[in-house]
């Protein structure tokens, strides 16, 4: 399997003297936590004579000194209109992001207002400089395979979910084991009697799945993870798998009803005895836009610590 893992695309820096960008859409929890931001952003973008679509719970207090004049529109209408999208928030906001724009092949590019920030790559002290030279050409653009997420049910009727980090079948109410098994391209492969069930993409590796033990995985490599929760079995770890892969996960007769599946830890999707949980590759992979010195490794090593004394640091 080794030698079918391929780069999903290479990652390429564009440079140009003209904007690449006109019409930008930018999204947010809502508009009070990120009011601070708005002023440095709003000039560089009106520097960069942009239309500014906004997606907000409420409406952006604009300065009034900017003269700017920013559309308000809801995100199915950005995701048609907008040639890139600016997720303003820590890493959930471009998880949501990704499930809305991913589709419409609209690049995201993150601004970190929140504590970790694995995937926002600008922070809010260079964001003037670093948008100025994005909008002239200097970046990455990079794909990141996503999954997506099918229940069958036993009365016919089918639901549907997508994710960028990982779908997670899991206890709702008691802290008690489910038990599930799970094919793999309609071949057996184990019953797992855990806690609960991490599929992940390699993006979704530093997340729910490394908490649970499992390895960090390069996100240019087109493989999936099936991560057990505190297995009841020492033996089951984590399994890496071929993105194109399909798996099939199916209840124990006797399991309990309280199991739900949850789509980046943002939707949910509800599962019964008998139903059918299918997972595969979504079409449509996220296309994020770093900076031109964006460091994957440098990222690790910022945001998980390595080479820091924990003895000099402080809750």
């Amino acid at each position: 399997m080794v030698g079918s893992l391929k780069l999903l695309h290479e990652t390429k820096i564009l440079k140009n003297t003209t904007p690449h960008f006109t019409h930008v859409g930018i999204v947010a929890k809502d508009s009070a936590s990120v009011s601070y931001v708005y002023e440095p952003l709003f000039r560089t973008l009106k520097q960069m004579k942009v239309q500014i679509m906004v997606a907000v719970e409420d409406k952006v207090n604009v300065p009034e000194h900017l003269h700017l004049q920013c559309q308000f529109l809801d995100v199915p209408v950005i995701a048609c209109q907008a040639d890139l999208v600016m997720a303003l928030g820590g890493d959930g906001t471009i998880l949501g992001a990704a499930r809305a724009f991913s589709k419409q092949a609209i690049p995201i590019l993150g601004v970190n207002l929140g504590r970790l920030g694995f995937l926002a790559d600008l922070s809010v002290d260079d964001l003037e400089t670093e948008l100025i030279k994005i909008f002239c050409g200097e970046h990455r653009i990079e794909h990141r395979n996503m999954l997506q997420a099918e229940v069958k049910h036993l009365d016919g009727s089918n639901s549907h979910g997508i994710a960028l980090n990982d779908i997670v079948i899991h206890k709702t109410e008691m802290a008690r084991m489910i038990e599930v098994s799970a094919h793999v391209d309609e071949k057996f492969m184990t019953n797992y009697r855990a806690d609960g069930l991490i599929i992940a993409t390699p993006t979704g590796s530093s997340a729910y799945a490394l908490s649970s033990g499992g390895p960090l995985v390069a996100p240019s490599l087109n493989t999936l993870l099936l991560v057990p929760i505190s297995p009841h079995a020492l033996t089951q770890r984590t399994v890496v798998l071929d993105i194109e892969s399909k798996i099939d996960v199916k209840l124990a007769s006797d399991c309990d009803p309280f199991v739900a599946i949850t789509c980046d830890g943002q939707e949910q999707l509800s599962i019964a005895n008998g139903d059918t949980l299918t997972i595969t590759k979504y079409q449509h992979p996220l296309i994020l836009l770093h900076p031109a010195d964006y460091d994957y490794f440098s990222i690790l090593r910022t945001k998980l610590g390595w080479g820091v004394n924990p003895t000099n640091q402080q809750l």
